[in-house]
């Protein structure tokens, strides 16, 4: 560049006739002297550390790897090439290969009992011993006789060369003739067989060297460290910035789903106190009246059943019983079991067959966890929703917080029933009683939306829910799993799609917590035997005529004498809720819009509201809970295909026609069903796996391309 440089500047001549020459050969000049000022000030940036780019204090820094041992990459490295004290990872160094909590990475089952000091896997604690491994030292070996064939074929280049370099000479006179430079053709064959003679390499285990790698498949491996390094480097100053920008405030993490539809649960719950209720007044102590619930004394009591083997299988759930008890007993149970029942563990007792030794006689209600951990471990906000379902289950149950003061409308059905009322006197009340239904549905579905986004808006009294300072969502935005832990950043870059996936985790946590309510298992049991009753003499069946104790042309259905008031009274509960259930419906963000309602049924497109009303949320995280949304409503419209399928079955007897009404209704839910499921599955798992997919893909191309390299 200077000879050209200068020989441009003898040939110019300073006339104004040149002036297009001088004004380009200036520029030329200037673009020069910049691109050398752009190299300094890179060097600069490198070498010198600022303020502002948290970057490695010198220059050798950035191709350093500060946790080599458990560095993924190189673990990688050392898996496939085996070459003692180049990558330092786990494997090759006495250092233990940890997991993410930092435990040491167990040893498999199968070889746990052997009194044996042998190795019995790569990431095992004496694995090093061993290294480099049968496998890698066979490795080693085909690369070193493919160098040795390639260094006979160069020798055979090498004395062509040096015969024709000869004759030229000889020829011209010239040293090593005109064709060759003099200086670099002599550095290029020294320099060519230093490259392609295999090094010895000394086992780490002892034993005897033998020959290897060559010094240019070395030039390959640490050139390959370095650029790890370099990588991992970047990859942990990116996540230093996504942390301190993004994640303190300057984006969201979740997006915020709408709370479940409570009727079900609801409608349960006063159909297990009315049977309660029932009991007392029939066999029990009728003294104790319409309180009877919160007395000791009472004949059903909610049992939360424990390890069926366990010698105290049973916990109490009291009005004060709080969450961490709860969590405590279970002991990391996933189910929660709360059976409505009578427990008796004398020796004369009957109740032999029934877990935990309570008969489930007014129903039985599961829960499924979405993180069972105690407090201190639990997933943020998750811990917080799941204690507000179990503190509705109590409230309710006890008629306190929100319900204190509340005239129990299932004591006055349990005494219209027991006490043979005219049930027409009654209607009055029951209309009322379907109003404030409406109502404490609705208001139950509000304070689990303030507990979401804003607690001070939550309804709190005595005896009732636990109101947070702090909302769901916050509690989550602010958990600690979103910034990359130390035991993540020495994973180095090769870990990095393991972070990507905590935004569909917690996403996928939050909402299975807010949907996953307590699910009624069995109603009472002697609704249950009119629901299977049901099932022989009635073809016309449905989820509103279940609990109903008569056939649809014979009469009364064959149950107890002294049953059949407490089945009517159970039924006359259930009834009551279904006006109130028929009129909560889904939710969406118009509720008055009766159709919406039926897509977002059919569809599940709840999350495209929640998208709209989310608009700063990660988008990774919107579609998650699009998605979430998607397989939610599959389900349910499966369970509508089986019962369509069911009802099809039944009604063809009735008709051609009913059986294929039922028929097509089943194939048009099928349909919907599956393309949710498909769009549904790709939102909620694939897209939010894909920085991990493309992560792996990136580690195993990186390992795959050095290996091509070293050939």
């Amino acid at each position: 560049i200077r000879h050209v440089v200068a020989e441009a500047a003898n040939n110019l001549i300073l006339d104004k006739r040149n002036i297009d020459q001088i004004i380009v050969f200036g520029m030329l000049m200037v673009g020069i002297v910049l691109l050398f000022v752009q190299f300094g000030l890179l060097v600069f940036s490198l070498v010198f550390q600022t303020a502002v780019f948290a970057a490695p204090q010198t220059f050798s820094d950035f191709f350093v790897t500060q946790n080599p041992q458990s560095d993924i990459a190189f673990m990688m490295m050392d898996l496939v090439f085996g070459v003692e004290g180049m990558f330092q990872s786990c494997v090759s160094t006495a250092a233990q290969c940890v997991d993410l909590s930092g435990n040491p990475i167990a040893v498999p089952v199968e070889y746990s009992n052997l009194q044996v000091d042998n190795m019995v896997g790569p990431l095992a604690p004496n694995s090093h011993v061993f290294f480099p491994f049968p496998v890698h030292q066979a490795l080693h070996q085909v690369f070193a006789f493919y160098s040795v064939g390639l260094l006979v074929v160069a020798t055979m280049i090498t004395i062509y060369f040096i015969i024709t370099i000869l004759l030229e000479t000889a020829q011209t006179g010239t040293a090593f003739g005109k064709r060759y430079n003099k200086v670099w053709a002599p550095v290029r064959f020294v320099v060519a067989f230093g490259l392609l003679v295999p090094l010895p390499m000394q086992p780490h285990a002892g034993g005897a060297s033998y020959a290897a790698f060559n010094s240019a498949q070395y030039i390959v491996l640490y050139a390959a460290k370095f650029g790890s390094s370099f990588a991992t480097n970047g990859w942990l100053f990116f996540n230093e910035r996504l942390s301190s920008n993004y994640l303190d405030g300057m984006g969201r993490m979740v997006g915020k789903s709408n709370p479940p539809e409570l009727t079900t649960l609801m409608q349960f719950l006063d159909v297990a106190k009315t049977c309660a209720y029932y009991n007392e007044l029939k066999f029990g102590n009728r003294n104790l009246g319409e309180g009877a619930l919160q007395r000791e004394e009472s004949r059903i009591r909610p049992y939360i059943l424990g390890d069926p083997i366990s010698t105290n299988p049973n916990k109490l759930l009291k009005p004060g019983t709080s969450y961490d008890e709860i969590i405590e007993y279970l002991d990391g149970d996933k189910t929660l079991i709360i059976s409505f029942g009578e427990y008796d563990a004398s020796a004369q007792s009957q109740h032999g067959k029934y877990r935990g030794l309570v008969k489930p006689t007014c129903g039985r209600l599961t829960f499924t966890l979405t993180d069972p951990r105690m407090v201190d471990m639990a997933m943020p906000g998750i811990m917080t929703l799941q204690r507000h379902h179990i503190e509705m289950v109590r409230e309710y149950w006890y008629e306190q917080g929100i319900l204190d003061n509340e005239q129990s409308f299932a004591y006055a059905v349990a005494d219209l029933f027991v006490n043979a009322r005219d049930p027409d006197d009654f209607q009055e009340a029951r209309n009322r009683f379907i109003e404030r239904l409406q109502y404490i549905s609705s208001l139950y579905e509000a304070n689990l939306d303030a507990l979401m986004s804003d607690p001070s808006q939550m309804i709190v009294q005595d005896g009732g829910f636990t109101q947070p300072s702090e909302s769901v969502l916050d509690m989550i935005e602010g958990s600690d799993r979103w910034f990359i832990p130390p035991a993540l950043q020495a994973l180095g870059w090769g870990g990095g799609g393991v972070y990507y996936n905590r935004i569909a985790e917690m996403n996928g946590a939050m909402t299975s917590a807010l949907l996953y309510l307590p699910e009624p298992q069995t109603f009472p049991q002697v609704s249950e035997e009119v629901r299977d009753s049901r099932l022989l003499y009635d073809q016309g069946l449905s989820r509103f005529t279940m609990y109903q104790p008569d056939k649809a042309e014979e009469g009364k259905l064959p149950v107890k004498n002294e049953d059949m008031p407490a089945a009517e009274a159970y039924n006359y509960m259930y009834q009551a809720w279904i006006p109130a259930a028929e009129m909560a419906g889904p939710v969406t963000n118009d509720s008055n819009n009766i159709f919406k309602a039926a897509v977002n049924a059919i569809f599940g497109t709840q999350g495209l509201y929640d998208m709209v009303e989310n608009t700063d949320v990660h988008p990774l995280a919107q579609l998650s809970n699009l998605g979430r949304g998607l397989i939610e409503s599959s389900v349910r419209n499966l369970g509508g295909v089986f019962a369509a399928n069911i009802g099809g079955a039944l009604a063809s007897s009735l008709g051609k026609a009913f059986g294929t009404l039922f028929n097509s209704f089943a194939s048009f839910l099928i349909t919907f069903a599956m393309i949710g499921l498909t769009i549904g599955f790709t939102l909620f798992y694939v897209i939010p796996f894909l920085p991990f997919i493309y992560f792996f893909f990136a580690v195993a191309g990186w390992v795959k391309g050095i290996f091509e390299a070293m050939v």
